[in-house]
């Protein structure tokens, strides 16, 4: 630009001179002037020229440099990302092991107290049959001389002898024989006290003498000393089993912990009324205390305040669930370091009635956050509609909680149904063991009811094999989980399930899955998919056009063109003590009927679960 500027002047300037009257010396000095003038812009041209070559050469450099700083910035990238590919993969793992470390401490859990009981009796049972075989070479002994005495002259005094060493033995055999009976007798009441979940009427100091009787001999042998004052003549319409569980769990709390390095302690164990209607228990101990950091946290479940010693982290969460949800009371925790703990507990004499007139039926939380939604909206019964109409949530589970209540209200209108929210799926199973629960409200597979078959009542399938067919969802940009058309892209993903689901479990297994994260919550495993930890999750096909899947306000889509079937039909599981047996007689032909009338296939089609528009998709 400055060039242009700088020739159109000297032109201009030219122009003027050469306008003038002609003359030698005027025409040698504008040629002159205009020859000074070319040669300036050259030069200056060249100086610009220079200049731009130097600052393209200093871009290209920079250019370079960048490319440089981008290629090393892309390599780091891509080394934090397999970085944290692999963290992400060492902290799945981490959780299946903590996941099966919880297992197997609840598992652990249920056999400690029957150590502990094994141990007592056969700690008391030396005695007593130690003495017995003495007893027995005793009496042999003295037959022998009964006998030569019949044979030869048989003396006055020799017989008083003999009849002396009869008397003593047999009231010692009659002793000891009834300390067998006895702690046989404890064992026996203790064993079917735990068993009996109904409820009844007892003697409470009866009951906790019976509780600690086999427990002595622990306490004795670790040169601890229990003791047991019961104000005389308490009587409890409770269930003694929750009881026994109670003490058995407050007892192995403080043995295993509490008093774990004291030399001598003391476990104190009062009982009194604290009014008309309520007894007052307090279980303390003279042990190391509770750290008042821990204190706040010490009834949550799995705080495992020693790794590697007795016990789950679930002995004061078990209690406070016993006095809180079944004895129908509260639990007072107070301790401080050095001085010991003081376990405090107000039980209604008359415990509230969980289980005689009530069905109780267990369903899983976001189950019962739904139903409540379902009666506000005037949707929960209605025998016009097999499904739900205007809901958009609806889906098996509430569809099978929806025929259950149903005929609840049919065949049993005189009783009160009520719904006990589940925090998963094995716990609901165990309640249903130990009678919490009358029957599950949604359906289990049939190879996790046959594992405990002797403890649960099962119905006829309300659901086939041939009908469990559901996606593998993943969030809409996850690109690699979404291109999948064989199962061996299934490899690198990274799955979501719960062990306690066997069938699904096990399909995973069986599709070549390699990484799949343990998680026993639904809506813990939906967060781990939203949050991109995992790529994908088995469940039931939606209802929608698009089959997308609303959770929790997070959307998933499924992986096109493909089913996955999940081999196992699904059946009510009922308790076989309380209404089981009742509701198994009487309300599950009502469902049944339902099932062969094509009532509930039409309600799940409705909800997606059986899914008419993924019928051309490839089954896995």
């Amino acid at each position: 630009m400055l060039t242009g500027v700088a020739l159109t002047g000297l032109l201009a300037f030219a122009s003027v001179l050469l306008a003038w009257p002609l003359s030698g010396s005027r025409v040698f000095w504008a040629l002159l002037l205009l020859l000074t003038g070319l040669l300036l812009i050259m030069l200056i041209s060249g100086y610009l020229l220079w200049k731009d070559r130097r600052s393209l050469s200093a871009l290209e450099t920079q250019s370079y440099q960048d490319a440089a700083q981008l290629a090393i910035l892309q390599e780091r990238a891509d080394s934090l990302t397999k970085a944290l590919d692999t963290s992400n993969q060492r902290l799945i793992e981490a959780l299946q092991q903590i996941d099966q470390m919880r297992h197997q401490f609840m598992e652990n859990e249920r056999y400690l107290m029957l150590d502990a009981l094994v141990h007592g009796v056969a700690s008391e049972l030396v005695s007593p049959v130690s003495n017995l075989v003495l007893l027995n070479s005793t009496l042999a002994d003295a037959s022998v001389q009964l006998k030569k005495m019949a044979e030869g002259e048989a003396t006055r005094s020799g017989l008083r002898n003999l009849s002396a060493q009869f008397q003593q033995g047999t009231s010692m055999l009659s002793q000891n024989l009834q300390k067998v009976d006895d702690l046989m007798l404890s064992v026996k009441q203790l064993v079917s006290g735990q068993r009996n979940s109904q409820k009844r009427e007892f003697s409470l100091q009866t009951m906790l003498d019976e509780s600690c009787a086999a427990l002595q001999s622990r306490v004795r042998l670790s040169n601890h000393v229990m003791l047991i004052d019961v104000e005389y003549g308490i009587v409890m319409n409770s269930y003694p089993g929750a009881i026994t569980q109670l003490m058995l769990n407050l007892f192995n709390n403080a043995f295993v912990h509490a008093l774990d390095g004291v030399e001598q302690g003391l476990i104190s164990l009062k009982a009194s009324k604290s009014d008309e209607a309520t007894v007052r228990i307090v279980f303390s101990d003279n042990g190391q205390g509770i750290d008042e950091a821990l204190l706040k946290e010490i009834l949550q479940p799995m705080l495992l305040k020693k790794i590697g010693k007795a016990g789950s982290g679930l002995g004061l969460h078990v209690c406070q669930h016993l006095v809180s949800f079944v004895l129908g009371g509260r639990m007072l925790v107070e301790s401080k370091t050095g001085v010991g703990t003081t376990i405090t507990m107000y039980l209604p004499l008359e415990a509230p009635d969980v289980s005689t007139g009530t069905i109780k039926v267990g369903v899983p939380k976001d189950v019962y956050d739904d139903w409540q939604l379902l009666l506000q909206q005037g949707l929960a019964y209605d025998a016009a509609s097999p499904a739900f109409d205007g809901f958009d949530r609806i889906r098996r589970d509430l569809v099978e909680l929806r025929f259950l209540m149903q005929a609840l209200r049919d065949y049993l209108p005189e009783s009160e149904a009520v719904l006990v929210p589940v925090t998963d799926y094995a716990t609901g199973l165990r309640m249903l063991q130990t009678a919490q629960l009358s029957i599950l409200g949604t359906t289990v597979w049939e190879t996790d009811a046959q594992a405990i078959a002797s403890e649960v009542l099962l119905s006829a399938p309300v659901i086939t094999a041939e009908q469990s067919l559901v996606g593998i969802y993943t969030l809409p940009g996850n690109e690699m989980a979404l291109r999948c058309r064989k199962k061996e892209d299934l490899r690198d993903l990274r799955f979501v399930c719960s062990k306690d689901w066997s069938v699904d479990w096990t399909t995973l297994q069986q599709l070549g899955v390699k990484h799949c994260l343990d998680m026993k919550n639904w809506h813990e495993m939906v967060l781990m998919l939203a949050e991109g930890e995992v790529d994908a999750i088995l469940a039931p096909f939606s209802m929608r056009d698009d089959l997308a899947l609303q959770v929790d306000g997070h959307v998933f889509i499924p992986v096109p063109g493909i089913r996955v079937a999940l081999r196992g039909s699904r059946h009510f599981a009922l308790s076989p003590d309380g209404y089981g047996p009742q509701l198994m007689e009487k309300v599950m032909p009502g469902i049944l009927a339902e099932v062969d009338n094509g009532h509930f296939a039409s309600a799940l089609l409705q909800c997606g679960y059986l899914n008419q528009a993924t019928s051309t998709w490839e089954i896995w």
